[in-house]
């Protein structure tokens, strides 16, 4: 008590009422004990609101992420895709909702590649069966591991280990002829399996072809119907599908069918597209998740301000690389938020030209000796030798051995010529 009243009495602005006090022989302003103390505890709990509205002003020029968000109307379960933004809550993204269909949408370099890519990790950690449509080739390294340093860097943020990096099993296939394309869903629907179909070397036109054919495929396969998620198509760069990009609007009258009919065979996709506003009203009522993340393009931020408010157009605008706005209207209470998404497990560099070429030329050889096969059978020969030995191949071709494939291709090549 000696110390405080003594701390109070070198207070500055006190010093003429103890002069008052020495120099009045009838007016005391002697302060006891007890008020001095209370005139300390005022001034140093001003200073102690002074500094908590400091550090809250501080901290809310940190914060970029303004949408409230409801930790108990969050999904707890499913694809684990990151954390919620500017929080150390794991985000998850329930595997029956993809059959829902989502759009990630963003400008080039926001990230929405690498979150779709993830989605996919996740759906086949899952064993669900997986095919892609890239016009970029960005998705062929799900066959490598991760390997980049910055991204292994990452891991611990989200309570991955180094070890958990790995490649998938798969295939690649690179397309130059939209025109013979033809494809068998069930041959593809293989479980934790991805097949990426590159599209790089054909022009939008094509790519809309190639679009439609894979739709119609759906319909035409005689799915049962199935409760869960067990196919998941991804579509890249959909927006060239509109007419503004080289489209026809054939290609989203397709979609369009898809979004209203795949859920009831099991049958989820994934449109990745730089605009989103410019997708026509019946594709976004059939959508169950969207993402955003950073844009320009002014339609889709003026989307944003008018549904989301301006809080979430202010997020998007400043949303770092890898973050982006998440909406389903089952969550959050309707409301959207954002997510951080997690690095990849495989590999992000794509593959080259020349590695390309050569996942080509081994799939061109096993195609021609399931022909050769097929004839053989038809002809009344014994062939379960020779599709054992092929899939052998197929099995090796997955985990891109290929000297081991060439050693099982000449042998059968050698067999059925």
């Amino acid at each position: 008590m000696q110390f405080l009243a003594y701390s109070l009495s070198s207070l500055p602005f006190l010093y003429p009422l103890q002069q008052s006090s020495r120099s009045s022989a009838t007016t005391s302003f002697y302060l006891d004990d007890a008020t001095k103390m209370a005139i300390l505890i005022i001034v140093f709990s001003a200073g102690f609101i002074a500094l908590l509205y400091l550090m809250k002003k501080t901290s809310a020029k940190k914060t970029k992420y303004l949408t409230s968000v409801d930790t108990q109307r969050l999904p707890g379960e499913g694809a684990h895709v990151g954390r919620i933004a500017e929080q150390s809550l794991s985000a998850y993204l329930p595997f029956d909702k993809l059959t829902m269909h989502s759009l990630v949408a963003g400008a080039t370099g926001s990230g929405k590649t690498v979150a779709a890519q993830v989605v996919a990790e996740e759906a086949l950690l899952n064993k669900v069966s997986i095919l892609v449509f890239d016009p970029t080739a960005q998705w062929t390294g799900f066959l490598r591991k991760q390997a980049i340093s910055d991204m292994l860097k990452r891991y611990a943020r989200f309570g991955l280990q180094k070890s958990d990096a790995r490649a998938f099993d798969g295939n690649i296939y690179l397309v130059e002829n939209s025109e013979t394309f033809q494809i068998n869903v069930k041959k593809y629907m293989m479980p934790g399996e991805i097949n990426v179909f590159v599209l790089n070397r054909l022009k939008p036109q094509e790519m809309e072809i190639i679009v439609t054919r894979v739709i119609k495929a759906v319909f035409e396969a005689n799915l049962e119907e199935y409760r869960g998620l067990r196919l998941l198509i991804v579509f890249d760069e959909v927006h060239r599908l509109l007419p503004k990009f080289g489209g026809t609007g054939e290609g989203f009258k397709q979609i369009e069918r898809a979004v209203r009919e795949f859920r009831k065979w099991g049958v989820g996709m994934v449109l990745v597209s730089q605009v989103l506003s410019d997708f026509v009203g019946e594709i976004k009522a059939n959508i169950g998740t969207e993402m955003q993340f950073r844009t320009k393009y002014e339609q889709d931020l003026e989307r944003i301000r008018y549904k989301f408010g301006p809080e979430s157009l202010l997020g998007v605008v400043k949303a770092n690389v890898g973050t982006g706005l998440m909406h389903n209207s089952e969550y959050n209470n309707g409301n959207p938020y954002f997510v951080e998404f997690r690095p990849l497990l495989h590999n992000v560099v794509r593959l080259s030209d020349k590695e390309l070429d050569t996942y080509k030329r081994y799939n061109d050889r096993i195609v021609a000796l399931e022909q050769r096969i097929e004839k053989m059978k038809e002809d009344g020969n014994d062939v379960f030798d020779l599709n054992l030995e092929l899939n052998l191949a197929k099995d090796k071709m997955k985990k891109g051995a290929f000297n081991i494939v060439d050693i099982y291709l000449e042998s059968l090549e050698g067999k059925t010529a």
